[in-house]
């Protein structure tokens, strides 16, 4: 989800040598416009014109911020098949529904974790398209993020109006909002999402130190 993502290319800014920020924070959640627009996700997340890693040289601001966003891709499923342990069969039974409700959780402690800076996540604006969108869709997107990101995410049935508009069912809105009130009121699992990030981000943080 977007606010974790922003979160991370956040506290990754000043490691990564940003100077537009704009573009930057524009990248950190360009991958996921695939819902609106309708682009492969092997071409968003993948595909040749992808940053590689963090540390490609010659990367533009857009591209760093990009680079975040699919580090944070990679790395966060690693740790959380590390981690995310004695959860309930049935609440794994539709694994896109499971995914996507702990990334809910997640992302409302990150809104959480903004504070004052998820005003970064209100200002969004589709600044390139990589993969030759239409520009009226990305800006649509990045408008629905903005519009999402002005509730107070605090609670899974603020997501539900922004899944519809990516084009994601009802019933599986329903399924994954379900299931991330159930994944919040366990304080262990709860506590296990929440220790995914400063995992990630140490990895990171090191990655860019060598």
């Amino acid at each position: 989800m977007e606010a974790t993502h922003i979160r991370f290319a956040r506290d990754l800014a000043t490691s990564m040598r940003v100077t537009d920020f704009v573009s930057y924070y524009s990248g950190a959640v360009y991958p996921d416009s695939r819902y609106a627009t309708g682009v492969p996700r092997f071409a968003t997340h993948l595909g040749a014109s992808c940053p590689r890693d963090l540390c490609t040289s010659d990367m533009t601001d857009f591209e760093k911020g990009w680079a975040t966003h699919l580090c944070y891709d990679r790395t966060s499923a690693a740790i959380r098949r590390e981690t995310l342990v004695g959860i309930p069969d049935e609440w794994r039974a539709d694994d896109w529904a499971f995914a996507t409700a702990v990334k809910l959780v997640e992302d409302m402690e990150s809104v959480r974790a903004l504070g004052a800076d998820i005003a970064l996540a209100r200002n969004l604006v589709a600044t390139e398209h990589p993969c030759g969108e239409d520009l009226r869709v990305m800006e649509g997107y990045y408008a629905d993020l903005c519009a999402a990101y002005a509730s107070a995410c605090d609670d899974p049935e603020d997501y539900r109006a922004f899944s519809i508009r990516m084009g994601i069912a009802s019933v599986l809105a329903d399924r994954m909002i379900a299931l991330a009130r159930n994944l919040a009121a366990d304080s262990a699992i709860l506590r296990a999402i929440a220790g995914v990030y400063p995992c990630a981000l140490t990895l990171a943080e090191t990655a860019l130190r060598r």
